[in-house]
């Protein structure tokens, strides 16, 4: 089965069987529809190590790594509930999403990572005063954390390198590098950090 072949991939390309688990509302019956099956690796190498063969994962599976038309449709829709849509650019963010694993009519999912324990950032808070619900604009100089929790990228925003954070799990791959965005949440000017936490007030545009 198409299921099978797809959760031994990560096995074919070197990757240990303890580094690998199974995510998605679809096994359960939970969560919100569109269902899908989400496969999770642990570790930074294993990130890089997908990243590296990703597309030849897909030839072994004649996959693509596009997204259903329904289900872009009814996830745009479900956003547009939760979110602010004036703030947010749906399709753009949800077309970022670049580990997804397309067989049509057999199997629909993505690949998502974790770090190890010894990998875990050290936290870091913003300091001094709050500018509450501000909108930055941008080009992405660094997306490598958008692919763990918190939801995190750097952007260059008038010669200032601004690091921008969220614990939203729809923020998952939300932008690339090279990205022109405009970003609305929380700002810390001592310190250059903008937190996306108020769903009806913050969200990302992407302009490019």
């Amino acid at each position: 089965a198409v299921g099978e072949r797809i959760i031994n991939l990560p096995l074919d390309i070197g990757v240990n069987e303890y580094d690998i688990g199974l995510l998605g509302s679809h096994l359960v019956n939970t969560g919100n529809k569109p269902h899908d099956i989400d496969l999770v690796l642990r570790g930074v190498d294993n990130l890089n190590l997908v990243k590296e063969r990703f597309n030849d994962l897909l030839n072994v599976i004649k996959g693509r790594d596009d997204h259903p038309e329904q289900y872009v449709k009814e996830t745009v829709l479900r956003y547009e509930k939760k979110y602010n849509d004036e703030f947010n650019s749906f399709k753009e963010i949800i077309s970022r999403r670049w580990p997804t694993i397309h067989v049509p009519g057999k199997f629909f999912g993505k690949l998502r990572f974790t770090y190890r324990e010894d990998e875990v950032p050290v936290s870091e808070l913003p300091l001094g005063k709050k500018v509450s619900d501000t909108s930055l604009k941008g080009k992405v100089v660094d997306a490598f954390r958008t692919n763990f929790m918190p939801r995190s990228f750097t952007f260059s925003s008038q010669g200032r390198d601004i690091k921008m954070f969220t614990y939203f799990w729809d923020f998952s791959y939300c932008v690339h590098e090279g990205d022109d965005v405009v970003v609305r949440g929380d700002y810390f000017p001592e310190n250059q950090f903008i937190i996306i936490c108020n769903p009806k007030e913050h969200g990302i545009r992407i302009e490019s």
